[in-house]
């Protein structure tokens, strides 16, 4: 009788251990998918943060080769994910991008804005106006944040 007793003991007590591991497993991992998310939430408001920081300088010629930079960067992705290798200007890209049938409109829209406010950031030498640096900003804030969600897939 005792045996008994001592064996069903030992075997509840196996059970209570291995059905805590998974319920604790399982919590972990809900947990761990929790704090993946609360990361991504971290990182959107930091990357967006630091971006209007880059954006908003006090005279137009850093802010004309902030953009310059962060322009060459999407040129760079454009490229390689519309198949453009052979594209080296704002101008011919533009061209190209026109002629694609591929694009959903919208997008084709973004990056037609885009392509034609770094050509006149390319070739003009005026300073740029309150009004075209804030439509800069956004075109590249839109474009950036379309660039992050298709590396995150």
């Amino acid at each position: 009788m005792e045996e008994t007793f001592l064996s069903f003991s030992i075997i509840l007590a196996f059970c209570i251990i291995i059905f805590q591991f998974f319920y604790f497993k399982k919590r972990f991992e809900e947990t761990e998918n929790e704090l993946k998310k609360l990361r991504a939430v971290v990182n959107k408001i930091s990357f967006d943060f630091t971006l209007e920081r880059m954006l908003n300088a006090s005279s137009s010629e850093i802010m004309r080769k902030r953009i310059t930079e962060l322009g060459e960067k999407i040129f760079d992705y454009l490229k390689k994910k519309y198949n453009l290798e052979k594209v080296t200007t704002y101008m011919e890209m533009k061209k190209r991008i026109e002629q694609m049938n591929n694009i959903p409109e919208d997008e084709k829209e973004n990056i037609l804005e885009f392509l034609e406010n770094m050509i006149y950031i390319e070739y003009s030498s005026k300073p740029l106006s309150p009004k075209r640096r804030e439509k800069i900003k956004e075109i590249i804030i839109t474009m950036l944040r379309k660039m992050g969600s298709h590396q995150a897939t």
